[in-house]
């Protein structure tokens, strides 16, 4: 695992080079970062504003690929218990809920990915959408 200091710098250099590299305007930053020496208070603003549009560019595109990888790590035979491992219990369910449990619908359904995943049971088992499958009331 990469250690957290060197993950948040690589980040926060990410940020700002794709902050000066955003169309000219207000989420342009057009210094090399908002703790350069003698910036006035209106730079660094601009700044910071620029270096928060490219964070929030960088969290969708992450985002996008960590589902991405989620579903090619099922579709190449990984169990639910491999995907909690690798992301965390708490926030894989929370953000691919219709990888796990009944709730969350199927993979590929309507505004999906089309990969055509089933959705995991506790047991890391594609769970089934069979209605004579779910236990009793």
């Amino acid at each position: 695992m990469v250690e957290k200091q060197t993950l948040a710098a690589a980040v926060q250099e990410l940020a700002w080079e794709l902050a000066r590299r955003q169309e000219p305007g207000v989420r342009r930053m057009e210094v090399a970062s908002p703790w350069e020496p003698g910036l006035s208070q209106e730079q660094r603003r601009q700044a910071w504003l620029a270096t928060l549009a490219a964070l929030e560019a960088v969290r969708a595109e992450v985002g996008r690929q960590a589902e991405s990888a989620l579903e090619q790590a099922v579709r190449y035979g990984a169990d639910q218990a491999e995907t909690v491992e690798a992301a965390g219990r708490q926030r894989a369910r929370r953000r691919w809920p219709r990888f796990f449990g009944r709730g969350g619908g199927r993979a590929g359904g309507k505004g999906g990915t089309g990969v055509g995943l089933g959705t995991l049971s506790a047991h890391g088992r594609a769970a089934s959408s069979r209605l004579d499958n779910l236990p009793p009331v």
